[in-house]
């Protein structure tokens, strides 16, 4: 039997590498099909981030409730962030921009939010 937490440690050890490995690879896709792709990836993430740090989120050990709070403070940007592996790398054209106004704003955002952790 395979030990969750040994998988949930892989799985988001993972998770950076296979993003810019799709972001780059594939590139830019249509939104109906990386959304919903994006959308069970980071309930995933979210899954695998509770079972490793379950413990540490419920301890009364105040120690282990900075440590699981230091963790999640670490991943979850992540959660954000995998979304532009569907959007590829930014336009290199100003046609390619204004076709994909809408995504390039929703990644600003995504940056910018990234950023307040």
């Amino acid at each position: 039997m395979t030990n969750p937490q040994a998988l949930s440690r892989f799985y988001l050890a993972l998770v950076p590498f296979v993003a810019a490995g799709v972001a780059l690879g594939i590139g830019h896709s249509n939104p109906r099909l990386y959304l919903p792709i994006w959308l069970a990836h980071a309930l995933l993430m979210v899954f695998a981030v509770w079972r490793l740090g379950k413990n540490c989120f419920t301890s009364p050990d105040p120690d282990q409730r900075q440590l699981g709070l230091i963790a999640l403070l670490i991943i979850t940007p992540w959660i954000g962030f995998t979304v532009f592996a569907g959007m590829g790398p930014p336009p290199t054209t100003i046609p390619q921009w204004v076709t994909t106004a809408t995504e390039q704003q929703i990644r600003y955002a995504l940056l910018i939010a990234g950023d307040f952790r």
